[in-house]
């Protein structure tokens, strides 16, 4: 159940802290790097409203078989 600030509340700064200090952060690699597979760079879509171009890339072992595929950016 979430406490709701009422209005006219402040919140204990401490208390907020040390909550933060207790929760767990998300951790994600910023980069790993170990690659024996062939990566196909390419744009998907139109780059119009409603279809826009995306960079994308695609990972293929060398037996042809697919990996995993992943969005890099928006391209405008």
């Amino acid at each position: 159940m979430v406490d709701r600030k009422r209005e006219g509340e402040t919140f204990d700064e401490n208390a907020l802290r040390e909550f933060a200090m207790r929760a767990e952060r998300p951790k994600r690699p910023e980069k790993v790097r170990y690659i024996q597979a062939i990566e196909v760079t390419y744009r998907e879509g139109f780059g119009i409203m409603g279809d826009p171009c995306i960079l994308k890339k695609a990972y293929w072992d060398f037996d042809g078989n697919f990996l995993a595929e992943t969005s890099v950016s928006m391209v405008k």
